[in-house]
């Protein structure tokens, strides 16, 4: 039967990879198409889903610089767009309700207020894979957009933690003195080499992390966040991180199934995930006014919304948890599923028209910078220069004609 499973999984998300999306709107197809024929989550797909989400934290550890996610543009924009997002969802659910439409009818403030913290969050899974497709991860606005969605992931980590109303063992107190074995990890890493043995070391650390914290009644997935924290300084983080991600891919196939296959989706479902996805324009909006407003260009400010402009698979991690703990019905977890796979569609074909979306309207979009901008965000035109292009093939030629 789990063949069954991979095998769809394989062709699903082969099928969206063609039609120009991210494979986990395949999968999360995959998984609503063999819910609906049948098919119940299995332990080892739950374990297989479970470790997908540590390695997930233990890579955001790594990759963690707290000085940058210090600076207003980064904590303060992501903190005042989750609060008047979240607000405005709160509300639109509640009106929902109002009109008598089927799944929120009978919505109590509780689910309308875990619904809209779970749509708050940007997926960093869909905007990292936009930013590195178009070349743009390492440039200004790839990396607010990345900063933004770690102190989202952080957030919902702490919220992962706090919600499972566990009070943690005395022994807890004794976990700051891991921070004394920073330099064994490094150690650790750096004699593993640069092949699968340091791959493994990760995934020991990773597993090691999420263990000993259940251990002291924490969050497992805190731990494998920690753990990645305490070796981000060490100059193999960056290639552990990359060896990584391939894996931790992998794994979080068996979360989106596991999201599917735990429920049947309907076209109510389906009618409550298209409204839903209404606000998407209003989240890039927040985001707009909001960094515009922390003295970034609008060039800048458009092309960082736009990549965060889409809901979440970590919102989707908050939403099984708060199903596990009874806050939300099976019948939310999907209709947030498909809200999800539709906002990956939507953001995919609007983000491959960023640039000239900026082109057309600059000037309107220019209106919204404050007169310091430039200070923080200075651009290098182009004037009086000497070019040199090596190569007179398709690329070489229009850049040449573009500088003529």
């Amino acid at each position: 039967m789990d063949s069954l499973i991979v095998i769809a999984a394989f062709i699903c998300g082969f099928a969206a990879r063609q039609l120009g999306q991210p494979p986990l709107v395949g999968y999360l197809v995959a998984g609503f198409g063999l819910g609906m024929a049948g098919l119940e989550p299995s332990a080892s797909i739950q374990t297989i889903a479970d470790a997908g989400i540590a390695m997930m934290l233990f890579i955001i550890g790594l990759k963690l610089d707290i000085r940058s996610l210090l600076r207003p543009e980064i904590y303060r924009s992501t903190l005042e767009n989750g609060l008047s997002f979240g607000l405005v969802g709160f509300c639109f659910l509640l009106f929902l309700g109002l009109l008598g439409l089927p799944l929120v009818s009978d919505i109590t403030l509780q689910q309308a207020a875990l619904v809209a913290f779970a749509l708050s969050f940007s997926s960093t899974v869909c905007a990292v894979s936009m930013l590195e497709e178009r070349g743009e991860f390492r440039v200004r606005h790839g990396q607010v957009a990345v900063g933004i969605l770690i102190v989202q992931d952080i957030i919902a980590v702490l919220f992962l933690t706090a919600s499972t109303g566990k009070i943690p063992s005395a022994w807890a107190l004794l976990l700051p003195l891991l921070l004394f074995a920073r330099p064994l990890f490094g150690y650790l890493l750096r004699a593993s080499g640069h092949d699968e043995v340091l791959i493994l070391a990760g995934i020991i650390l990773t597993f090691t992390g999420s263990a000993l914290f259940e251990a002291v009644g924490m969050k497992a997935d805190l731990g494998a966040l920690v753990f990645g924290m305490l070796v981000s300084g060490d100059r193999k983080a960056g290639e552990l991180a990359k060896s990584m991600i391939s894996f931790k891919d992998i794994f979080l196939i068996g979360f989106f199934l596991n999201i599917g296959l735990s429920a049947s989706p309907s076209l109510d479902m389906l009618g409550i995930a298209l409204l839903l996805c209404l606000l998407l324009p209003l989240k890039w909006g927040i985001f707009f006014l909001l960094l515009s407003r922390y003295r970034m260009r609008a060039r800048t400010a458009l092309l960082a919304s736009l990549a965060l402009a889409q809901y979440s698979e970590f919102g989707l991690i908050v939403a099984a948890l708060s199903l596990e703990l009874g806050w939300l019905t099976q019948s939310w977890m999907a209709t947030l599923a498909i809200a999800v796979s539709i906002s990956f569609v939507l953001s995919t074909l609007i983000n491959g028209r960023s640039h000239p979306l900026y082109s057309r309207y600059r000037e309107r979009l220019k209106r919204f910078e404050t007169s310091l901008a430039t200070d923080d965000d200075p651009q290098c035109p182009a004037r009086n220069v000497e070019v040199l292009i090596v190569g007179m093939g398709r690329v070489g030629s229009g850049a040449y004609d573009t500088v003529e």
